[in-house]
């Protein structure tokens, strides 16, 4: 797992938390560069950004010093990477950022590990999609009676999507797949390859 690390570098909690994932056999990337003189390597000369390639989760560890690195975190929510928040000290996230799930200093390894592969964004974005273009009804999604199920997992430069029909809508299993997968494509152009597989809707 690549993880992006968002937090002041040399602080308690940053390398705690680091410490965690290297024991673990991770890969950590920063934003900021390894002098300390700018929190975006990629606007310095010859400089890259981590997120030209595939990160896996970003962890954003708030607290004194950490106040550039939370752009990172902004950056990092736009590419659609999930964002962790490793808050042991309660310091609070700075808006607008709105994190994906926070591991509030218990499970962070646990956390992030599941939060890696975690398609919550990307289903809400297909959802709504479909719903605005009738192609299903909200109805057709919720529970109880549920009709059709939608779930998201990321992986390194592939997004798999699983769509469960009801057998009274495999009728429309063409234009269900067809514009949930334009969808997904829009909301994630980052991932080259993108499977959908269809299942029947556990009764």
């Amino acid at each position: 797992m690549k993880v992006l690390m968002l937090g002041a570098p040399g602080s308690e909690p940053t390398t705690a938390a680091t410490g965690e994932f290297l024991a673990a056999g991770h890969v950590t990337v920063r934003c900021d560069t390894p002098d300390g003189r700018s929190p975006c390597r990629g606007v310095v000369a010859g400089g890259d950004c981590p997120l030209d390639e595939h990160v896996d989760v970003a962890v954003l560890v708030p607290g004194p010093g950490a106040g550039d690195l939370a752009h990172g975190a902004i950056c990092a929510v736009r590419d659609r990477v999930p964002l962790v928040v490793f808050d042991p000290e309660d310091v609070g996230v700075p808006e607008p950022i709105a994190p994906w799930t926070s591991a509030a200093g218990t499970d962070l390894l646990g956390h992030c590990e599941r939060a890696a592969h975690d398609g919550q964004a990307h289903v809400r974005a297909v959802v709504e999609r479909l719903v605005a273009l009738g192609v299903v009804r909200p109805a057709e999604l919720e529970s109880p009676g549920a009709t059709v199920g939608i779930a998201v997992r990321r992986d390194a430069n592939r997004l798999t999507m699983t769509i469960e029909l009801a057998d009274s809508e495999r009728h429309r299993e063409g234009e269900i797949v067809r514009a949930a997968r334009q969808a997904l494509r829009d909301f994630d152009p980052g991932p080259s390859v993108i499977d959908v597989l269809v299942h029947p809707l556990a009764a």
